[in-house]
């Protein structure tokens, strides 16, 4: 399959500029996983501050001097009240008050498992003001994960009457708390599911918050018994496509072959393009990764203008999904993959390489094992020195060979470890690769983001703003330019203002250079007013 290229030096860093702000949220499909744990982080128990003073300290002593008081004194009270405590504690905003009930709430919740699920529901369900879900949730976890079996029995009771309105974001990230519990409690393999199972075929509007979210949970549980329930699921047209597809998605993670196969089923019921599109997205998350990308890009039409990206943006979300698990299979699977395309489809070849780089952005584990592995980085390297380029050129497509070049030596770049050895490598590539150049040139920032030595990174920082000031000032190579503008993009150079205005402002800049200039300005205009 051939997918064209669009645009030129500038389409491709344009594209890989909005895919960087695209992989920095990467809520959209791990949104179940995660969407509760910053709010977790924001209400959980927190440690007395650095600055605070000893007086500060003693002022909070008069709560609880210790663990024993706070437990002695907890048992006198039901967790009813401690939660009507605490939520007095947040409305007042009195830190003191909230770290005393937070740590009554814990000290009672292995004795009151059922009272303190009955509660969550009901929070869930309607909460008071303020929310105190967030509360709730992370003082369970941290029992759960000790005794996980009786919280998940109380937990799935409970979930049966998690119903609500599945168009209520509210509700459903409240629900989405409600299953970050049950996913960090990992259960033995010997517990009872059954309810569960009961909800899992409950085919009830009211409960499909619940249910999308609990196929999830089997999936991160590993509950491979389900896989049958989940694929009776996919078949069965009574359910909500929304449904089906969630199931398919939990399926995938369970049991690859069966999960792919149930991808097909839904793609063979629907027509939509868009609606495809989606579907087929879900195969990022199989760990058969030969099928799930061919799958999707049998479903992305060669005539379609953004195959291309659209490749990209599967690959990257394949990368990051299976990072913390097998970085280095997902790694060398998208390199492989990228050398086999070489004669085929350089531009998809290209895509696929873009998309690794990308990754690290969202996946530091993704990219730390990129940094460590000698061999992948040698290939990396290999590629942008040129081989890519002049196998390309021998089959008449230089400028695709040169998108590959540029894209191995970008993802080489976000990854590199030595500063000495980043800006060797520029040198050389300078002189002997363009669009390699450029494409290290574009990510070298990217390599700030990895260095732990705040020396170092300042230096390396020092170094980068002074080449790149060179290039905005001197330079008439308009693809350089760009290449040096979406390294502004990073935001860490916003000395660099004063030299970017005049490509925003100058009416005698080529229209795209401009536009690109403008985008950059006002991210680094951005990062100074946060200063």
């Amino acid at each position: 399959m051939r997918i064209r290229a669009i645009g030129g030096g500038l389409g491709v860093l344009v594209l890989a500029a909005v895919a960087l702000t695209l992989c920095s949220s990467d809520a959209e499909d791990r949104a179940r996983d995660t969407n509760s744990r910053a709010a977790h982080a924001d209400h959980a128990e927190l440690p007395a501050s650095r600055s605070e003073t000893r007086i500060d300290v003693a002022a909070r002593g008069h709560v609880a001097s210790t663990d024993s008081d706070v437990a002695t004194a907890s048992a006198e009270r039901s967790a009813d009240e401690i939660v009507a405590a605490l939520r007095s504690a947040r409305a007042s905003a009195d830190r003191s008050r909230i770290d005393a009930e937070l740590k009554a709430l814990s000290s009672i919740a292995d004795a009151s498992i059922s009272d303190l699920a009955r509660l969550l529901r009901a929070e869930v369900l309607a909460p008071g003001e303020p929310e105190v879900t967030f509360d709730l949730c992370s003082a369970i976890t941290r029992c759960a994960v000790v005794r996980a079996q009786p919280w998940i029995d109380a937990l799935g009771a409970e979930s049966l009457d998690l119903r609500g309105d599945v168009a209520d974001a509210a509700f459903t990230r409240r629900v989405a708390s409600f299953h970050w519990v049950l996913r960090n409690a990992k259960p033995a393999r010997t517990d009872s599911m059954a309810a569960f199972a009961l909800a899992v075929t409950r085919n009830e509007p009211d409960l499909t918050v619940h249910r999308r979210a609990l196929f999830g949970t089997l999936a991160a549980l590993d509950r491979a018994e389900f896989v049958p329930t989940l694929r009776d699921l996919v078949l069965d047209e009574s359910e909500e496509l929304e449904t089906r597809m969630s199931a398919a998605r939990a399926l995938i993670r369970l049991d690859a072959a069966a999960g792919l196969a149930s991808l097909s089923v839904l793609l063979d019921a629907a027509s939509d393009p868009t609606q495809r599109q989606a579907i087929a997205r879900l195969a990022a998350e199989s760990s058969d990764y030969a099928s799930g990308l061919a799958l999707f890009r049998d479903v992305v039409a060669d005539t379609d203008p953004m195959a291309g990206p659209l490749v990209m943006m599967f690959a990257m979300r394949m990368a990051t999904h299976h990072a913390e698990r097998d970085a280095r299979g997902v790694a060398n699977f998208l390199v492989d993959e990228a050398i086999d395309e070489l004669d085929g489809s350089p531009y998809v070849a290209a895509n696929l390489i873009q998309a690794l780089g990308l990754g690290t952005t969202s996946s530091r584990t993704l990219g730390d094992h990129i940094a460590e592995d000698v061999e992948l980085r040698g290939r990396l390297k290999g590629l942008a020195d040129g081989e890519g380029a002049r196998g390309s050129a021998a089959r008449g497509s230089t400028a695709q060979g040169e998108f590959v070049a540029g894209a191995a030596a970008g993802t080489w770049a976000a990854t590199a470890t030595s500063v000495e050895e980043y800006f060797a490598a520029l040198d050389e590539w300078k002189r002997t690769s363009p669009a390699s150049y450029r494409g290290a040139l574009m990510r070298g920032a990217s390599m700030l983001r990895r260095m732990t030595d705040d020396v170092a990174k300042q230096e390396a920082r020092r170094r980068l703003e002074v080449r790149l000031r060179e290039i905005l000032t001197t330079s008439r190579d308009e693809r350089e330019l760009e290449a040096a503008l979406s390294a502004c993009l990073s935001g860490y150079f916003i000395e660099l203002i004063p030299e970017v205005q005049p490509f925003a402002n100058g009416e005698s800049e080529v229209a795209q250079v401009r536009a690109h200039a403008t985008r950059v300005l006002e991210r680094l205009e951005r990062k100074a007013a946060e200063k």
